[in-house]
């Protein structure tokens, strides 16, 4: 039962690349970050993985309700228009407390787009760290 439910984890985690470049009429180099590493997923579609430089992290704090506060701007340094979602792993004293991820959709070439999340753990007190664990693009139709 173990190896079943892991099977159909990496099935769902492999999915979203499914979605990526296919059928937007561009080819994967369309929308080359530097930095960027291409990830193939099924039927060879192309989504990319821009590097943690994409995204800068202004805000890292709690909220007066007790809850992570981040905030960050996401940059499309690429040539295609490509949405965009940052992992942001949450830490207070070296211990992961939370995470959240930092969206931007149809992020034209050059342009910096400000993104804002809420962690769902309540009731932190103190300093928080936030770093970036992983940025992924995909294109996001013509541009």
């Amino acid at each position: 039962m173990r190896k079943a439910a892991l099977a159909g984890l990496l099935l769902v985690v492999a999915a979203p690349a499914a979605c990526s470049a296919a059928g937007t009429g561009g080819a994967a180099s369309d929308l080359a970050v530097p930095g960027a590493a291409a990830v193939t997923g099924a039927a060879g579609s192309v989504a990319f993985a821009p590097s943690a430089d994409a995204v800068d992290i202004s805000t890292c704090k709690v909220s007066p309700s007790g809850h992570a506060q981040v905030e960050g701007t996401i940059t499309n340094s690429g040539s295609r228009r490509a949405s965009f979602i940052a992992s942001v792993d949450i830490s207070q004293g070296g211990v992961r407390v939370d995470g959240v991820g930092l969206v931007a959709v149809a992020v034209e070439p050059g342009e910096a787009v400000r993104s804002a999340e809420q962690g769902i753990r309540s009731g932190l007190k103190g300093k928080l760290t936030c770093t970036v664990v992983d940025v992924s693009a995909v294109p996001s139709g013509s541009g």
